[in-house]
């Protein structure tokens, strides 16, 4: 590995316009220990954030979200770092060299697991099988460093 931090984006994400000034400039603030930082997130699936003295759950309209593409591109916005626990949709993040080895290590071997569902509750809990996805989205939940922005600085167009 060198070191470097690596972006990964799915053929069908869409940027905000200033990504590519406002990425950098986000990463600069998030910890010095950061894993992954999600661009964007499944706005049909719950996100939960910490704030510090609590966690918050966030719901999306993804069908609204996506009927506005070109808003969402325009809009006037400075994301913020926030610290993520539970989100669903890689299509688009970036991952440090530490936060690399790590998901590698936590999703290898594939194998099944449980997921918790959204709150930390005992019992919270469902059975599923092995995908990549879903192993990322395991690892966010106090296992790695992982942060989201908000607003987010990408979405998905499918």
């Amino acid at each position: 590995m060198t070191g470097e931090v690596l972006t990964v984006c799915e053929d069908d994400a869409i940027f905000h316009r200033y990504f590519e000034r406002q990425a950098p400039e986000l990463m600069a603030r998030l910890p010095a220990d950061w894993d992954i930082v999600l661009w964007g997130w499944n706005f049909d699936a719950p996100m939960m954030l910490d704030l510090g003295v609590s966690f918050c759950v966030v719901f999306g309209e993804e069908q609204r979200l996506r009927q506005n593409a070109e808003a969402f591109q325009d809009a006037s916005v400075e994301p913020y770092p926030m610290r993520l626990l539970s989100a669903f949709g890689t299509f688009c993040y970036s991952v440090s060299a530490k936060g690399a080895r790590a998901l590698r290590d936590f999703c290898l071997p594939i194998r099944p697991m449980e997921l918790r569902l959204l709150w930390p509750e005992p019992g919270n809990k469902v059975l599923l099988r092995p995908a990549g996805r879903l192993l990322m989205a395991e690892m966010f939940r106090g296992r790695g460093n992982a942060g989201t922005n908000s607003p987010p600085n990408a979405e998905r167009s499918s």
